[in-house]
């Protein structure tokens, strides 16, 4: 099984270009992929969902 590539907050603020208030405000809406928990105060998210997300967006353009 191949394990999904986790991201932590900065890497993810440059891969999407946003910033982290952005991004959390996002989640908030729902319009950004929710973090995963990996350890007990750390999140990251999965660059295969950000690829998704990003690709839902230029899909709408």
């Amino acid at each position: 099984m191949i394990r999904p590539r986790i991201i932590r907050i900065k890497e993810t603020c440059n891969y999407v270009g946003m910033s982290r208030a952005t991004i959390y405000r996002l989640i908030a809406q729902e319009k950004f992929p929710a973090p995963v928990k990996i350890g007990a105060q750390a999140v990251g998210w999965e660059l295969s969902e950000l690829d998704k997300w990003a690709d839902s967006l230029s899909a709408r353009h």
